[in-house]
């Protein structure tokens, strides 16, 4: 690709590469699934969605902290 990022991932004496490009095909199945509606409204998943980024972050630096 242009230059593309890629991953790599040790399997079993091999190395499997994976053009960052590539990862966005699976973003495609729920794209293609939308049928244009919005889902339920419910409070709790409402606030835990909003709660998960700050929360998660907080996790990393905690972890960040006791590893290293």
């Amino acid at each position: 690709m242009i230059g593309g990022l890629v991953y790599e991932a040790p399997l079993t004496g091999r190395t499997l590469v994976v053009p960052e490009q590539g990862l966005a095909v699976p973003a495609l199945i729920p794209i293609w699934l939308y049928n244009g509606r919005q889902g339920p409204h419910s409070k709790r998943i409402r606030y835990a969605c909003y709660a998960f980024y700050p929360v998660h972050m907080l996790v990393l630096y905690l972890l960040a902290r006791v590893i290293g």
